[in-house]
């Protein structure tokens, strides 16, 4: 049985190296990974952020500095998506606050984010193209040339692609459904009109996550009191793009941003991220270095 075993592995390691030619090796000692989360804050308290928060910071006027406070969720279910689904470290950015945000709040971050260790910089906000600015697309090549891999959401209203997922440099994440093994794209999620730029589609309906102890839309699992909700959007999509990315990282991926389409699985005119599937991929080239 084990060498029908080892013979099946090696068929299917075959057929992703040659169908899936990305550059990701195994590492026999993993890499530490950091993710920043540039969004509403994050409740650091929860449980599932437990020694995982580095270097928070607080971009907006509301507060001090490193108060990343989320009285929102919004940021706290999206961190927790990452942080469930990755060994990451996560590093709250807040730049949203009950008084809004500015382009500059993001440019800002995301330049902190490369010169504080982020791997992974994910945005689950949008902007109009209009609001486009030239230090927001300085920052963004400042984070490339650091290496930093950016990851942003479409949007959620159905039309055209937001900022800053529209732009060069940044990975740009729809929403899809499932049901089974039935994929479908989801209606709220935002296109590209022009055809320029590619789109990678996840998960993005009822996502269970973290939320904020101090917000009651939501409900308690366990006896510690912390909450959980279900939330949509393509915010959601884009964390789980970013949790496998982190493992592409893990697992010495050199270029994460051809990895992840390379990757991708393509059906009905979209390139799927789907994270049973990578796992699988992974552990097959994990089987090849231990016993072949």
């Amino acid at each position: 049985m084990r060498n029908l075993n080892k013979k099946i592995a090696s068929i299917l390691l075959i057929f992703v190296l040659v169908v899936l030619p990305f550059t990701v090796q195994v590492n026999a000692k993993p890499i530490d990974v950091i993710v920043a989360v540039i969004d509403t804050g994050a409740d650091i308290t929860h449980p599932v952020f437990a020694n995982r928060i580095v270097k928070p910071q607080n971009f907006t006027s509301d507060s001090y500095k490193t108060d990343v406070a989320d009285y929102n969720g919004h940021g706290t279910h999206v961190a927790g998506i990452i942080a469930a689904e990755s060994d990451a470290k996560i590093m709250p950015l807040k730049v949203i606050s009950p008084k809004g945000s500015t382009v500059a709040n993001l440019a800002r971050a995301i330049r902190y984010a490369a010169d504080n260790g982020a791997d992974v910089i994910n945005i689950s906000l949008v902007a109009p193209k209009s609001s486009v600015t030239a230090a927001l697309n300085d920052a963004i090549s400042y984070a490339k040339e650091k290496g930093c891999v950016l990851i942003a959401a479409v949007g959620n209203d159905g039309g055209d692609i937001s900022a800053p997922a529209c732009l060069d440099g940044v990975i740009a994440v729809g929403a899809i459904g499932c049901v089974g093994n039935f994929y479908y794209k989801a209606s709220f999620s935002n296109f590209d009109a022009t055809n320029n730029k590619e789109i990678l589609y996840a998960k993005g309906e009822r996502i269970l996550s973290a939320y904020p102890r101090s917000l009651t839309n939501a409900f308690t699992i366990g006896t510690n009191g912390a909450r959980y909700a279900h939330k949509s959007g393509t915010s959601m999509a884009a964390a789980n793009v970013s949790s496998v990315a982190c493992l592409l990282k893990v697992n010495g991926s050199t270029s994460v941003d051809d990895d992840l389409l390379a990757i991708a699985y393509q059906t009905k005119g979209m390139k799927i991220i789907e994270r049973g599937r990578i796992d699988a991929i992974i552990q097959i080239k994990a089987s090849r270095t231990a016993d072949f």
